[in-house]
């Protein structure tokens, strides 16, 4: 549940293949009410069901979105600082737009809102080709209603991490990938996106997940999956794919029946991470577990235990360090069993 703190909407018109584009600005903010919350809760439901990318803002000289969105968060952050900053901002997309020749034009919604005690802003891109969820005012826009909205009226949507922002930290910016690539370019170099996370970093966060949610359960039993016959299922559901790629709503339903549980479970623990990415072959590796027999020992890890439990020594190459309470305990009860 949010508490939604403002709202605008500016409508931008385009002809696709034709040049030009004229902007319908509001000029006042929407009133905040139960409809306006449920059109935001409606847009961040369809957002969480895209393939979402994370990222910061690329803050070079002359990048004017994140100028803009700068000077608004150093403002009192009155109603009429947050009109300025979405009036000023979609004023900036004519240059941007009127170069794409298959864009449409669009709604684009700005919400300021609190989520589990963070401050966020999101700008969306959406559709209403039908004029059942926006109606148009002297002054701004009414919500009709909100049961037509769907995943397909949302073009393009981008959240904004204030709290990470705050905090210094990465990756505070999370976008959708539009599958018309031109939609998603003038999108995004408005923005200003410049992604920073390699696949590699991807994959350890994925192995980072899995080690924390919930195992699923068995379908034959009934009960919760050991953890290593989990990291399997999830390194052969990669290991099928021919194009390398890993998708967490795809993942999710494979493991869970439930395309959401991942994704949901990532942003809840705060753990940014792309909704599909090409994953690290040597990486994933750590999701299987390693059997070595030599010298009368037989040793099975998973290779993601590999520095953390199990490691070479330093000082004697000879020597393997198993470092482990739990085995200590279990090989001290079987000596003295025998």
């Amino acid at each position: 549940m949010i508490i939604l703190k403002k709202l605008a909407i500016h409508e931008l018109k385009k002809t696709p293949n034709i040049p030009g584009a004229q902007i319908r600005l509001s000029q006042s903010l929407m009133t905040i009410n139960a409809q306006s919350t449920a059109l935001v809760e409606s847009l961040l439901n369809s957002y969480r069901g895209d393939r979402i990318l994370y990222a910061v803002f690329d803050e070079s000289p002359g990048n004017y979105f994140p100028e803009q969105f700068g000077v608004y968060r150093l403002s009192p952050r009155a109603l009429a600082d947050f009109l300025t900053f979405s009036v000023n901002a979609t004023n900036n997309l004519l240059p941007f737009i009127t170069s794409s020749n298959l864009s449409k034009g669009g709604y684009f919604v700005y919400a300021e809102y609190e989520e589990d005690e963070g401050e966020f802003t999101a700008i969306f891109l959406i559709r209403d080709t039908e004029g059942k969820v926006l109606k148009h005012t002297k002054t701004a826009y009414s919500i009709d209603s909100v049961e037509y909205l769907d995943t397909n009226n949302l073009a393009m949507a981008c959240r904004i991490n204030e709290a990470r922002i705050d905090g210094q930290e990465p990756n505070y910016l999370s976008f959708t990938m539009n599958k018309q690539k031109e939609v998603s370019d003038y999108f995004t170099k408005w923005i200003c996106i410049q992604q920073t996370e390699t696949n590699t970093e991807f994959t350890k966060k994925l192995y980072e997940i899995i080690n924390q949610i919930e195992p699923p359960h068995d379908v034959a039993t009934g009960l919760e999956l050991p953890i290593e016959d989990f990291r399997a299922r999830v390194y052969n559901f990669a290991a099928d794919h021919p194009s390398k790629t890993i998708n967490l709503h795809a993942l999710g339903y494979y493991l869970y029946n439930d395309a959401a549980k991942i994704v949901v479970f990532a942003e809840n623990r705060r753990i940014p991470i792309d909704t599909e990415f090409r994953y690290d072959p040597k990486i994933l590796k750590r999701f299987i577990r390693l059997e070595v027999n030599a010298d009368g020992i037989s040793l099975k890890f998973s290779r993601g235990d590999m520095d953390r439990k199990v490691r070479f020594s330093l000082e004697n190459p000879n020597m393997v360090i198993i470092e482990s309470q739990r085995f200590t305990d279990a090989l001290k009860r079987e000596i003295q069993n025998t």
